[in-house]
């Protein structure tokens, strides 16, 4: 089973124990943190995995829209839908108003980019035509100096463009999707949509059951330190992989995905940083209790599997980078790491279906 635990969160909570003589090197639990209750035989509720006519047509749409080409118009007017280039100039009582002209914009008719009324007086414009529509800007605009105040807008379409999705034919699911013809195309899609429908209900049961578990563990020990130091180095973590590839923080990847404010990212770190650690301190007290150990095979099965993550071709280098980065011993690392692993199949693996 594909485990929640990643080679990313492992780093992480080892940065924020680094140092600390602790019974667990990598959670910092240690005898007596953790009462545990109902871990094993917990119940659950099977997801239904099912793959409808429609969830397969819903695909194969999007695969299509994903191979759409822009295509310029030049025999028909403007139509809803279309992607226009334009000039225009915005005036108020006869005067230009700042901010209100531009050159070359592209704009998708019916997008609602613009303001009411904007785009729908495009439609019916051939290329290469001016004309001057009338709008009005709403009461509740954002700026306030033009907000309720009706306007002019001198407009010229400089081009039309249309977006134009292939059909479904024999020709382009070979040609373009390397399949050998349209059933087998269908058979593939609906193969996919049902690994991952039963992905999806693997993964409810593992948050049931798991969450189960925390939620019948008392933790004893107060874990606010410890959460602190694992919501600091999840934000390094995120804020390290956000810079990698899109050059940016955390935050303002978050925000740009999610639409999350500067607030809201710092509850769903702390909400994250929590989980975590009771997470893996209710792990490490079944680790003690089922007396988890782990054999040289099953510790460097797990390593090679860390391989292809951290970019190494060996587990010697495996283990001196986390060693390098960590401040612990790469090997430890791995080793408990692959208790708690079996620690979850214990709890998981004995679930049983409501």
């Amino acid at each position: 089973m594909k485990r929640i635990i990643t080679a990313a969160l492992v780093i992480c909570l080892c940065l924020a124990l680094a140092g600390c003589s602790k019974e667990n090197p990598v959670t910092g639990y240690k005898k007596g943190d953790v009462t545990l209750g109902q871990y094993k035989g917990l119940s659950y509720t099977k997801q239904v995995v099912e793959v409808t006519d429609e969830d397969i047509e819903n695909r194969i749409k999007s695969d299509l829209n994903s191979h759409s080409e822009r295509v310029e118009v030049t025999d028909r007017a403007v139509q809803n839908g279309d992607i226009v280039n334009i000039d225009y100039v915005g005036k108020i009582d006869g005067e230009a108003f700042d901010k209100g002209s531009a050159s070359d914009q592209e704009l998708t008719i019916g997008s609602g980019r613009m303001i009411p009324g904007f785009e729908e007086e495009i439609i019916g414009f051939t290329t290469g035509e001016s004309k001057t529509i009338n709008v009005s800007f709403p009461e509740d605009y954002s700026n306030a100096d033009l907000a309720g105040k009706p306007a002019t807008f001198d407009i010229t379409v400089n081009k039309i463009y249309e977006t134009v999705v292939p059909e479904l034919t024999e020709e382009f699911v070979k040609e373009k999707l390397s399949y050998d013809s349209i059933d087998a195309y269908r058979a593939a899609v609906k193969s996919s949509l049902e690994e991952a429908a039963k992905e999806e209900a693997e993964q409810k049961k593992f948050n049931d059951v798991i969450g189960a578990a925390v939620n019948n563990a008392t933790f004893n020990k107060d874990l606010t330190s410890d959460i602190a130091k694992a919501k600091e180095n999840l934000i390094k973590n995120y804020d390290s992989m956000a810079q990698s590839y899109y050059n940016v923080d955390a935050k303002t990847l978050f925000g740009a995905l999610y639409g999350m404010n500067e607030d809201q990212f710092d509850q769903a770190m702390e909400s994250q940083a929590k989980s975590n650690t009771q997470y893996n301190y209710m792990l490490s007290a079944v680790v003690e209790a089922e007396k988890i150990g782990a054999t040289e095979d099953e510790i460097k099965e797990y390593a090679n599997t860390l391989l292809a993550d951290y970019g190494v071709a060996s587990v010697e280098e495996l283990y001196k980078l986390i060693s390098d980065n960590a401040e612990i011993d790469g090997k430890t690392l791995v080793t408990e790491q692959v208790k708690l692993n079996k620690a979850t199949d214990v709890i998981v693996d004995s679930a049983v279906e409501a």
